[in-house]
Formats: C-alpha cells, structure tokens, sequence
C-alpha cells in the first residue's frame, strides 16, 4: 500500500466521462502508465456524503475495477474529500465518511481537499480539528495515507485553519495555480515560501491545460 506521496500524480473529479472517452478501464490505464502516473486521485466524498463515483452499487463496481487495474501497473489509488465543516458535529459526520469510505474501497490514502474562501471550509480552527484529527486517527489504525491538499498560499485566507489540517497531514501538497502570476516558476517559489515553516513534506501540484507545448 502507497501510504506517501511521490512522482506524478492526477486528480480525477468525475470518473465516468473520463472511461466513455477512453473506451474504458484498460484505455484509461494504459493513458495513465503512458504519461509516467504514480498515483491517481479519485473524488470519494463531497461534505458527509458519497459523491458520484462511489454513490450506489454499480459506481462501486466500476471504482474498484479501476482501482485494482491501476495498482496492477504500480499505480497508487488515493481518495479526496472536500469537507466543508460548519460546526464539530459535521466535521465529525465528514471524517467518518471519508474514512469508512477509504477502508471499504481500500485506498491508499484519502487527500482533505479543505479549502479557505468563500464555499469552503468554515467553522475554524476548533470544526477543522474535529474534522482532521478524527480522519487522521481512522486512517492511522487503517494503516492509509493523509494529506492536505488546500490553498497554496494560506496567509490569504486569514480565517482559514490551515495550522491545524497540515498539522495532522503527513503530506502537504497545496494546490498551486498559475493563472494571475507573472510566470509558473514565481507562482511555485511563492507557494514554497507560503509553507515553509510548516513540518509535512511538501508536494506542490501544479494546474495543466492542453497546449501545443510540452511542459516537463
């Protein structure tokens, strides 16, 4: 089991659209292995609930063929959540699904797509450590992953609880988007900048849109 983070990976929001363009399981896997993936990440859980790719019975199925293809090639499964907190209590309902969605579908780990501004996460820093240090204490005995995966520069969001949610992660891999910045190499120093007093290892990811160049 890939319980850390390393090497290239990828986030899948929706899981369907993306087997009907590659004409299924084993086109979406060899496309994976063909650009170099060590890991895919799957959207498990939206709040407190299951989202779309693992809602009934059939999305289930479908996941868990696409999982056991992809680790056939050495490629790790992680699941993501964002969670949106509130108050303790639906933190606490957000972390137990997450985790009973981790241990069922036998993840390798699960990435708290916990977010400041506005939409996200709310509630603080005592609704955060409800919510992270509940899904970190499942993942633990689980013998699963956690990472963050929020805001690459926290400081923008003063009422974000970033502190605690990487305190808690083994992993901090902050969401880095280039768009406004002068450049992708000033964007990232300044995300590294952003989090370098913090402890987890840190494991930029980087936003990409088809384009005429290759970007290494």
């Amino acid at each position: 089991m890939a319980t850390t983070i390393s090497g290239r990976c990828m986030f899948v929001w929706r899981l369907a659209p993306i087997l009907k363009t590659e004409l299924g399981i084993a086109g979406m896997v060899a496309k994976a292995k063909a650009a170099g993936l060590s890991g895919v990440w799957i959207k498990i859980a939206d709040g407190a609930k299951a989202y779309e790719n693992v809602r009934d019975e059939t999305a289930i199925r479908t996941f868990m063929k696409v999982r056991d293809a992809l680790k056939n090639e050495g490629i790790s499964v992680w699941g993501w959540q964002v969670p949106y907190g509130g108050t303790v209590a639906n933190a606490t309902t957000e972390a137990e699904c997450a985790a009973k969605l981790a241990d069922a579908l036998k993840l390798d780990g699960v990435l708290m797509d916990a977010e400041g501004g506005t939409g996200y996460f709310t509630g603080g820093s005592a609704v955060a450590e409800a919510y992270a240090a509940r899904l970190a204490d499942h993942l633990s005995q689980q013998k699963r992953g956690l990472a963050i995966c929020g805001n690459d520069i926290p400081a923008n969001f003063p009422k974000y609880p970033f502190s605690t949610f990487v305190g808690h992660a083994q992993m901090n891999a902050p969401q880095v988007y280039y768009g406004g910045s002068p450049s992708v190499a000033n964007r990232l120093d300044r995300a590294i900048a952003a989090n370098a007093s913090f402890d987890s290892p840190l494991l930029p990811v980087g936003g990409n849109s088809p384009t005429n160049t290759v970007l290494d």
